[in-house]
């Protein structure tokens, strides 16, 4: 049963299991105990998260890969995904900050990056407080090996949010890479990503679509 870690001073907070079979008793996500009777449906809860079924969008897509860098309590993080996922941690470890990187690239696509920030208090509450020298914020998920979408933000005297990198490969090509020539002429244009421009996203609509289709589901078994 391969494990996989990550961590911000030491502490594991993150574990994948092969197979839902294999969990015998109980699993625990933070404080909370999901019997046996729930466990199934708490694993497909978290599991929505990375995966999304064909029938609801089109297409069948999953989260393979999530590397952040400075967001919240994350200094560097690189974590292989697969279809069944627990993440267990005592309290304050960073569980929700990091399932909260898949519910922000949701909010950029249906709200605009500025509304995402902004609706988590700008990027100050964003930004690990180690980072110091390199103090921007960088997500990139990839999706089953062949996509993958980066975003780098970071803010300037004008504008409290300001894209400083957005990169989209399939099958390791380049798509999209940002900023560009139009963006060196007009620093507004760098407030807004391509993903979630209609006009832009063409070239990788499908991928805007699957972080669109990303639900949250929180779990809390009644005494």
């Amino acid at each position: 049963m391969p494990t996989y870690r990550f961590s911000y001073d030491g502490t594991s907070v993150a574990k994948t299991l092969d197979d839902v079979d294999s969990v015998v008793g109980c699993m625990y996500v933070g404080s909370l105990l999901f019997r046996s009777a729930l466990q199934s449906f708490a694993m497909n809860a978290i599991c929505r998260l990375f995966a999304t079924d064909a029938k609801e969008t089109g297409l069948s897509m999953r989260v393979t890969r999530v590397q952040l860098k400075n967001w919240k309590n994350f200094q560097d993080v690189d974590v292989t995904l697969h279809s069944r996922m627990f993440f267990v941690g005592v309290n304050a470890a960073g569980k929700s900050n990091f399932l909260d990187a898949f519910r922000f690239i949701r909010d950029v696509v249906e709200h605009g990056v500025g509304k995402a920030v902004q609706g988590r208090g700008g990027l100050t509450k964003l930004r690990c407080l180690y980072a110091r020298q390199e103090p921007d914020i960088r997500l990139v998920f990839s999706l089953d090996g062949v996509w993958e979408y980066e975003l780098e933000l970071t803010n300037s005297k004008q504008f409290p949010v300001v894209i400083k990198k957005e990169c989209v490969r399939k099958n390791g090509m380049i798509i999209l890479k940002r900023p560009d020539e139009a963006d060196e002429k007009d620093m507004q244009r760098r407030t807004q990503t391509a993903l979630e421009q209609v006009s832009a996203n063409q070239d990788f609509r499908d991928i805007a679509n699957f972080f669109r289709s990303i639900e949250y589901r929180h779990i809390l078994p009644q005494a």
